[in-house]
């Protein structure tokens, strides 16, 4: 018993192992396939959001740039500014506070005092204030003008920046030295930090602690000041150097000191850039964003593929683990008891449309077989009867296995026939369709006699048919064969050789390995001759053979003649043998012939040969002839 249980316990280590290693496979598939597409995801939605944010910025720019230089500011009133700061950059510095602060200066409240009756007068007379009024503007005020319009647009700058919240906003006055060179100078310039200090001061326009707050602002603000050099900005400089009227985007996010997205707005006046706008967005902050986006993304698609992974797994146990695990248990259950209703009633449950559902259907077929061969033997009496009993079994088991239907296609012409020379054989062959374009033949000699050899004959025809639908190569469906002999059954020092082809209707190519068998005779041309492949061991004889698969060119209309050595070792009265040699003759006689008539030619020149001796072995022969079909005959 303790064997027994030792067997047991393998087989369900082994489906264990099986559909541990589907499931490990599978996992570290899926999670190589989620890590690279996270990756891929990540690069793509980077690139998206920054052509985002770029648009943004961009659209902030022409916004800025659309209420202030487009209806505030006319570009009379921006040239005349930016030369009057030019002639004197502290004109801001000087009057803003005298104007603005509250600075007692008589010199400075009549100056703007007439300041204002100018304005007034211009309104009376003209109505509004316009382009004209800019233009026309006697030099004595234009101070005036500069402070109180940079005023409202610093107002709006500040505006912008608190609304908004960017790392910094610039205001560049862009001009050239003697070389040609641009450079620029700070007449705006606002980060993140100041925005904090100013939100609370622009709810009261015109109130002092504003006002005091400005002028700190227009200090701190390197106010006048050179700004970096613009050729350490490459997007800037090559902007200003080609005259674009085009946004330049300097991204500088892979740059972990300084992690950030700027973007340049020209203002040009006489087609010339006169002044940049510019906006510095924080990238740290959106790569924070992004990664929790991407990293959510990605716990999503492991929680898919743990969930894909589990049905995959129930899938493999239920298709392929389960109706195995009742063919093993069946079988060892019929090995301890010999119990074949039991053996049915498990097959029954494997209602698989697939190969173990096939494999279940042959078990039960054969052990019911084999239980109607087991009763019928212990109700006979006798030795005589009960051996009789056995070879009449036998033989209703061998026939029911041989085809006597010979379909003729366009493409094939087969035949075949087997003659034991006893009442029971252990010849056989077979042909069947493995799909649409390819057919199977095989024709083996088994190693025994009677009943025995019939169920060994019939074990190896079922699983050389089993393996064969399943699609793999000849050499394989031998190799897996040989295994399984040995390993699933009692069949004592049985074996059987083997020639197994798989034929490709479509190219005419015949696939095959020999396992110990007789050689092929193969007619390519106008005579048959001897093929000389390479031999295999015999199927059943030993573990971990392997077999070659070679093949053979029928596509222009070649015919093969396979058999067992029944047929060159039929053996005359003189104990003389029919050979190959006569074969080949015999068939050379008609080569165009039917397979039939080829076949039946060879098999009454045997009987011609041998005249009344008796035969010990069987003769089996099997026919093919390849015919081009339509298609490759128009090709």
């Amino acid at each position: 018993m303790k064997p027994k249980d030792t067997t047991k316990k393998k087989i369900k280590k082994k489906n264990r192992k099986l559909l541990f290693q589907i499931g490990l496979v599978t996992m570290i598939y899926s999670l190589l396939a989620v890590l690279v597409t996270s990756g891929i995801l990540y690069c793509a939605v980077v690139i998206v959001y920054v052509q985002t944010k770029q648009d943004q910025l961009s659209d902030g720019l022409e916004r800025v740039y659309g209420n202030i230089f487009e209806s505030e500011y006319p570009v009379e009133l921006t040239e005349r500014m930016l030369d009057a700061i030019d002639a004197d950059p502290g004109i801001l510095t000087e009057l803003f506070p005298k104007l603005y602060v509250g600075i007692d200066d008589e010199k400075s409240d009549q100056l703007m005092e007439r300041y204002y009756d100018y304005i007034e007068t211009w309104e009376q007379e003209y109505g509004e204030i316009d382009r004209g009024f800019y233009k026309d503007m006697p030099e004595e005020y234009l101070p005036c003008a500069v402070v109180n319009e940079y005023f409202t647009l610093f107002y709006d700058l500040v505006s912008e920046q608190n609304e908004y919240q960017y790392k910094n906003i610039l205001f560049l006055r862009i001009s050239q030295d003697a070389q040609g060179e641009y450079c620029g100078r700070v007449l705006f310039q606002m980060d993140q930090e100041d925005c904090g200090e100013s939100r609370d001061y622009f709810f009261h326009y015109f109130d002092q602690q504003h006002m005091e707050f400005l002028s700190h602002l227009i200090e701190k603000n390197r106010f006048g000041e050179s700004w970096d050099d613009i050729a350490d900005h490459k997007e800037l400089a090559d902007m200003l150097k080609t005259n674009s009227h085009e946004v330049a985007y300097e991204v500088d996010y892979l740059n972990e000191a300084n992690e950030s997205m700027t973007v340049y707005y020209p203002i040009f006046i006489e087609d010339k850039p006169r002044c940049v706008l510019a906006i510095t967005y924080d990238w740290a902050e959106a790569q924070d964003i992004l990664k929790d986006n991407t990293s959510g993304l990605t716990r999503i698609a492991l929680l898919l593929v743990m969930t894909s992974e589990v049905l995959l797994l129930l899938f493999v146990y239920f298709k392929a683990v389960r109706p195995l695990r009742h063919v093993m248990k069946s079988m060892q259950k019929y090995t301890e008891d010999k119990n074949s209703e039991e053996v049915v009633q498990e097959m029954d449950e494997v209602r698989q449309r697939n190969e173990f559902g096939l494999l279940a259907d042959y078990i039960s077929d054969m052990v019911q077989e084999i239980d109607r061969y087991t009763k019928k033997n212990i109700e006979l009496a006798g030795e005589k009867e009960k051996a009789a009993t056995e070879l009449e079994l036998a033989a209703k088991i061998q026939n029911g296995m041989l085809r006597v239907d010979f379909p003729n296609t366009p493409e094939v012409e087969i035949f075949a026939m087997m003659k034991p020379a006893r009442e029971v054989g252990g010849d056989f062959y077979d042909f069947f369709e493995v799909d649409a374009t390819h057919m199977a033949l095989v024709i083996a000699d088994v190693a025994g006699k009677g009943v025995p050899g019939s169920l060994f004959m019939m074990s190896a025809l079922t699983m050389i048919r089993g393996k064969t639908l399943a699609g793999v190569s000849p050499a394989q469906i031998l190799a897996e064969v040989n295994e399984e002999l040995l390993k699933g059954g009692d069949f004592g020092d049985m074996f059987v050789t083997v020639w197994l082809g798989i034929l490709d209707l479509e190219s005419g190519i015949l696939t095959a390995t020999n396992a110990g068998h007789e050689y092929p005779i193969v007619k390519k041309g106008e005579r048959f001759e001897l093929l000389k492949d390479q031999h295999g061991f015999v199927v059943g004889g030993m573990e971990g053979v392997k077999y070659q698969n070679y093949e053979i060119d029928l596509s222009a209309g070649g015919t093969i003649f396979v058999y067992t050595d029944g047929v060159p070792e039929a053996t005359a009265a003189s104990d003389e043998l029919y050979g190959t040699d006569r074969i080949l003759d015999t068939l050379n006689l008609h080569p165009d012939a039917t397979p039939a008539e080829l076949a039946n030619g060879v098999k009454l020149d045997v009987d011609i040969f041998v005249g009344d001796a008796e035969q010990f072995d069987d003769l089996t022969i099997m026919c093919l002839r390849y015919h081009r079909s339509a298609l490759r005959k128009d090709g």
